[in-house]
Parts: structure tokens; C-alpha cells; sequence
């Protein structure tokens, strides 16, 4: 994490009075947002053939949108549901839009996306213009339900419903819009949210807020760690295996703390390799890291090369959430 992501998560989540510096900022951001969410119900966007459902966020950083993708995925395809995916494919650069296989190097897809290829094995596409993106995959692929991996405030993309992921320990911060607080829009937009998924215990100003709000429907999540799996191969290890060896925990993800709580709570002990939220590795960057044992998060694995790291892991982790968000989503889509 850079200096200047440790400075503003500071003003952000610590209540620094440092943050009224970027008061006129954050009213300039409040004018933008308010001009394009205006615009947005002036003129709405088309509508696609299938119910299009964005998971997103209202905050800067990690949440754990991709877990919880994932887990719908799977439930929709439990009760009978062909699912697409797309995605802006932050970090990625390719000719747009781009069909994301497994074998889609994470340098032109973004990793997430090529992550929820490899994991999920659903039809993907990518495009800074998600409505492009949906209709480049709806004429290739037949399905009943697309979700969009971010997107909560590309509003020239039609959605029938809106699945807001929250951090319970961080929640809105400051509450403020950027840059003073970590918020993309007003909290106001609470209110035209169907349903709300909190990643974690949620701290006691975070649920508060969302009381305000009761027509919100909230669901606890919490991530449960997987399966620890060598980078190469498909060896599969116990967490007690590393604690006889010196062990790096490397995360490139928006929030590594949640990362390294997990890893300290399967008794593994390590130290720490902090690199920026989408990071592109180099095998000459990793040098330092050749003579521990590396354990990563599955989004930086689809980023290195295997043979990068001498003893190189990864954790994939599965979303547990409670209540049946899948069977509440369907039946607001009446496709039950």
C-alpha cells in the first residue's frame, strides 16, 4: 500500500481533521454525481432481453464483490439459472469488448475477471462500457441472468436490481463523498438499493445507518477460507504445514487486512508483502520473496507466473451468507 492510500485511509477511517482540507473537492464530487444520477433518470438506458442485477459498492476499496459473486453463481446454477458475467476489467488493457476463457491472461482481462472465468467457468466478457458488454455477450451466449462485477454507478447500463456490498468493520468511514471520505455517491442512494450484503460484523456507526434506511434489506456475509493450493499444480495443503517455515502473505487486493485476519486465523504466522489494489507483478519484484514460502489471495494468483516463486500458494475463499439472498433476488425478478 502506497503512502498516499495509507494517508487517505487515515482522513477516511480515523476521523482525521485533516479531511475538511478536501471539503470543496468533495462538494465538486457531490455536483458531478448529482448531474449524472439526474441525467441517468432523465434518459434511462435501454433495456436488455435478460434481468441484468450489478453488485457493487459505494465505497473506494475492497469489499468482497467478487466472493459474493461467486456465490450467486453458483446458487443460480443450483436452481437451474444460466448466468453471464461482465465486467469493467479494471487493470486490463485488450480491444474491447473482450470474451474472457480461463486461459485469458489476467494482463488483458483484469484480474477479477479472469479469476471469475477460471473459478466459475461462466461466460464473461469485459468492457469499460458495460451495456456494450452485456449486448456483445447476450448475441453470443444463451442466458437467463447477467451480473454486472461492479458497476453501481455506471448508470448507462440498465438494471433491473442493485446488490450493495458493504465492509462491516470499515462501513462508510467518514461518510463523506471523495476525496474527503471514501464515498463514490451520497448516502442518500441508499435508498433506491433493493438489497445489501455486509461483509463481516458491522461496527455500530455502520449499523445505524443502516437503519436508516429500512426498506434496505441486509445480509450478513462472512468469508470462509478455502482451500490452500500450490500455485503450480493441484497440490492441496493443511494451514499446520507452514508454520515450520518462514511464510510471506503477499495481497495486491483493496483491503489486505481482511487477508492476513483470515491466514492469522488458520494459526499461520508470516510476514507481510503489502502491493497496490490490481498490481501488476514482474518476476523481478518477487526476488526478495524467492527464499520464503509465499502464500497470495486467489486474485493475485491468476497475476504470477508459477515459475516466479519457489514455493508459491494461494487461499481461495467462499462467501457464507445468511439468508436466502439467491431464492430474494429471483423472486424480485419473478424468476421463481
Amino acid at each position: 500500500m502506497s503512502s498516499l492510500e495509507r494517508y487517505f485511509n487515515r482522513l477516511w477511517y480515523e476521523q482525521h481533521w485533516q479531511q475538511w482540507l478536501f471539503w470543496p473537492a468533495s462538494k465538486l464530487t457531490e455536483t458531478v454525481v448529482q448531474r449524472k444520477r439526474k441525467n441517468y433518470e432523465r434518459h434511462p438506458p435501454k433495456a436488455l432481453s435478460v434481468p441484468v442485477v450489478v453488485i457493487g459498492n459505494l465505497t473506494v476499496g475492497g469489499t468482497g464483490k467478487t466472493p459474493l459473486l461467486l456465490h450467486l453463481i453458483d446458487a443460480f446454477a443450483s436452481r437451474g439459472l444460466k448466468v453471464g458475467v461482465i465486467s469493467r476489467g479494471y487493470g486490463g488493457k485488450a480491444h474491447y469488448p473482450l470474451w474472457v476463457t480461463p486461459d485469458t491472461p489476467a494482463t488483458a482481462s483484469g484480474d477479477e475477471p479472469a479469476m471469475i472465468a477460471r473459478r466459475a467457468r461462466v461466460p464473461v466478457v469485459v468492457d469499460p462500457d458495460r451495456a456494450r458488454a452485456a449486448e456483445y455477450l447476450l448475441k453470443r451466449a444463451e442466458v437467463d441472468l447477467l451480473l454486472s462485477d461492479d458497476g453501481l454507478q455506471h448508470y448507462r447500463l440498465q438494471r433491473q436490481l442493485e446488490v450493495l456490498v458493504i465492509d462491516g468493520a470499515r462501513g462508510f468511514g467518514n461518510e463523506h463523498l471523495l476525496p474527503m471520505g471514501p464515498l463514490r455517491e451520497p448516502l442518500a442512494r441508499l435508498a433506491s438499493i433493493r438489497f445489501a450484503v455486509v461483509n463481516g460484523a458491522p461496527n455500530a456507526g455502520l449499523s445505524q445507518t443502516l437503519a436508516r434506511f429500512p426498506a434496505l434489506a441486509v445480509y450478513p456475509m462472512h468469508i470462509q477460507p478455502g482451500k490452500i493450493r500450490r500455485l503450480a499444480g493441484s497440490e492441496v495443503a493443511e494451514p499446520a504445514q507452514f508454520n515450520v517455515k518462514p511464510v510471506t502473505a503477499l495481497a495486491g487486493i483493496g483491503n489486505p487486512s481482511r487477508f492476513f485476519n483470515t491466514l492469522k486465523s488458520l494459526g499461520i504466522r508470516f510476514d507481510t508483502a503489502i502491493f497496490a489494489d490490481h498490481h501488476h507483478y514482474s518476476a523481478s519484484e518477487l526476488q526478495p520473496y524467492q527464499l520464503s514460502t509465499v502464500i497470495m489471495t486467489e486474485k493475485d494468483a491468476v497475476k504470477i507466473q508459477p515459475e516466479w516463486l519457489a514455493d508459491a500458494w494461494y487461499l481461495s475463499v467462499d462467501a457464507n451468507i445468511t439468508g436466502a439472498l439467491a431464492d430474494d433476488i429471483m423472486r424480485a425478478l419473478s424468476l421463481q
